[in-house]
This record gives C-alpha cells, structure tokens and sequence, in this order.
C-alpha cells in the first residue's frame, strides 16, 4: 500500500467510523468523527461553533418562525409543525405550579429562541412567564436588536440576569456536549444554586467519556466543531450532592439509539433536577 493510499484510508476510518440518520423530521446524515484527547485537537480540525454562517442560518430561520412563516425551528432547521418536548414540558409546568403560576428560565445556549417558541403555547397564560437566553456575543447582539419581547430576553452572562431576577429553572438542551470544558461548566452552574436544573438532548455513551467532532450535513449548514458523548454515571455524579433526580426521560428528537461498529450504544436524554433542601 502506497503512503497516499494509507493516508486515504486512515482519514476514512477516523472521520467516517460512525454515523447516525435521525428521523426524517429531523433532516440528512450527521456524522461523528473517532475519538481525541484534548479539546484543542478536537477543534484543529473543525471549523468550530461561532462561525457567522451557523449565525445567518438560525437567523433565517428564526425570522421565519417570528414572521409565522414557520411554526418551529431547531438548529436552523424549519418546521411546518411543532415537535414539542413533552418531558420538558411537564417539567417547566410544574415548577411553575410550585411558585403559583410564575416561572422564569434562563435558557443557556438557547440560539435565537428554539425552545422558548416551542413551549411558548403552553407557558404564556401563566400570571409571569420570562425566558432568558444566555449566548454566544453575536447571537445576544441579534437577538436584542431583532427578537426580544417582553417574554424573551437575552444576556451575554448569567449573573447579569441573577442581579434582578430570581430564576426558577436553569435549562440545559443540546449545550453542554459542544462546550469545551463541560464539567467545569457544571461546576460553575452549581455555584448558582437553582432551584430546578433541566437538561435535554444530551449525548451519552455507554462507555467512557468520548470527546469527538460532529460534521453537520451540507444540506443545513457548512460546519464541524467538537462534541461530547458522555458517561451518564459520570455525567449525573457531578450533580449528586446537590441535587436530586426528578425524572430522567429519553430525548427522541434527535433519533433512536445509534451503534459503532465496536458496538457500543450512544444515545439521547434529559434530566430534571432539583435542588436539595
């Protein structure tokens, strides 16, 4: 074997070892890379999470649900109808009954709005109802100037939100997988105290804690950054002497179970969590 053809097969193997489709709602392939040992050689490769063109698209589309030329967006993808999170739902109404009817989330790494559009329907006839979503600078610079309401607001830190408003609930959906350190990040929101922690569409790993790169399918936008699979022992550990487990549930929008070739089963799921008296 020549060393061009060794260096062809060695990148097929490491960048198409594994592969999932969604469900057809969800749209085209994503694809996971092999494993890497630190964050910095994970992002080498990628074209990472803050490019402006993953910004242009989940604006689009963001727009398009706000003009109601769309009923839901998730990840710059549009909808012609809701795909509610039932669980989180449940979830969010709940606490809200346990402060009479009021409830404020912030929403860390919530884009310009995905879940706050899709409970909204649900939510809005409490007596209060705010959602705060914390994001990356260009996405808060967006959505301030074109997608606040009096409902939704955005914020470039927590504790900007945490000085004039006490918060209900903390929601962690598809975020804490694409953060580079994630339990440290952990560690930062526990500093916080919440009252109700919900985390949803997490990935996880029957194995070790994997770090891997998601290449994103052409067809909604040009990008690849670093991505967790973790441990769910692992993962739930960090919380325990905090918090305790509410409900653990099953996160179905991103797909079923998918397998490596070695086997292993990598999946979806959420958690509420709330905090210890």
């Amino acid at each position: 074997m020549s060393l061009k053809q060794y260096i062809k097969k060695l990148i097929r193997f490491t960048f198409l070892s594994f592969t999932v489709r969604p469900s057809e709602k969800i749209g085209p392939q994503t694809e996971w890379s092999e494993e890497y040992d630190t964050w910095e050689q994970a992002a080498a490769q990628t074209s990472g999470y803050d490019t402006n063109a993953i910004l242009d698209k989940v604006k689009y589309a963001a727009e398009k649900v706000q003009n109601r030329e769309s009923a839901y967006e998730r990840d710059s993808v549009n909808f012609d109808k809701i795909q509610y999170a039932w669980p989180i739902l449940a979830c969010l109404q709940k606490i809200a009954i346990s402060n009479n009817g009021h409830l404020s989330v912030i929403d860390f790494g919530g884009a310009l709005g995905s879940s706050f559009y899709q409970t909204k329907a649900f939510l809005s006839c409490l007596s209060r109802f705010q959602w705060f979503i914390v994001e990356q600078k260009h996405f808060v610079d967006v959505g301030i100037d074109s997608f606040e309401t009096k409902q939704l607001k955005f914020a470039y830190k927590i504790e900007d939100i945490l000085e004039s408003h006490r918060i209900h609930c903390l929601l962690l959906s598809g975020v804490l997988q694409v953060l580079p350190n994630p339990f440290a990040w952990i560690e930062q929101f526990l500093e916080f105290g919440f009252e109700n922690i919900l985390i949803d569409r997490t990935a996880f790993t029957e194995g070790k804690t994997k770090l891997t790169v998601q290449r994103v399918p052409h067809t909604i936008y040009q990008a690849s950054y670093p991505h967790w699979f973790f441990n769910e022992t692992e993962f739930i550990s960090r919380f325990a002497s905090h918090y305790d487990i509410i409900a653990d549930f099953d996160s179905k929008a991103d797909g079923k179970e998918i397998f490596r070739r070695s086997g292993e089963v990598l999946y979806w799921k959420g958690f509420y969590l709330k905090k210890r008296d």
